[in-house]
């Protein structure tokens, strides 16, 4: 399944975060998280890259492309992939009664009228009051919890925890615990 990705109008408004992705406490990567406006229409690109040796090289990349009108999903996509090849990949495109979610080679209807907070808008807007965020990557919804100050926590499918530091909206400081360590995105510029 492929994704040319969107169209952005000329006279879109655009903010870019980016972000340095560590490793146990080493530089390995990076994340770009875009923003483009259009009146009511809202693009987001989420572009993370890690190249790293363990054992054997990898490069491994996650990339989503969201788009929002009126504050409601209308169509996403998401793809993983290590050193080149797809490890997966989901497509999700509204109807007229929810979404129709393509994985790989399954297609499924998700029964919900509307998303309108996901993990692409996330990292330009705080979750006050807001206790579930749908994953474009999983098309379905996680739990997420308000911890002291601005931090939170979202629970992945499988019971894992990623945590999120906001200052002034934006998200500033992202950590997740992985199989082999510890994977922190830290915000460099906005």
């Amino acid at each position: 399944m492929g994704f040319s990705g969107f169209k952005f109008p000329l006279n879109a408004k655009q903010v870019l975060l980016v972000y340095t992705i560590n490793f146990n406490g080493m530089e390995v990567g990076s994340l770009k998280v875009y923003r483009k406006s259009a009146h009511t229409t809202f693009y987001y690109s989420f572009i993370s890259q890690v190249d790293y040796t363990f054992v054997k090289h990898f490069d491994i990349r996650f990339d989503i492309q969201s788009c929002f009108k009126e504050g409601n999903l209308v169509e996403s996509y998401f793809c993983h992939k290590v050193n080149g090849a797809t490890k997966s990949d989901c497509k999700l495109e509204k109807e007229d009664k929810g979404y129709k979610v393509t994985t790989g080679e399954r297609a499924y209807k998700l029964l919900t009228n509307s998303v309108k907070y996901s993990i692409t808008t996330l990292y330009f807007q705080e979750p006050l009051k807001i206790r579930k965020v749908f994953s474009e990557r999983y098309a379905q919804f996680l739990p997420i919890k308000k911890l002291e100050g601005h931090q939170y926590v979202i629970i992945m499918p499988g019971g894992r925890e990623n945590y999120y530091k906001f200052s002034e909206g934006i998200c500033k400081e992202v950590n997740v615990d992985i199989p082999f360590g510890k994977l922190q995105f830290e915000l460099q510029s906005n």
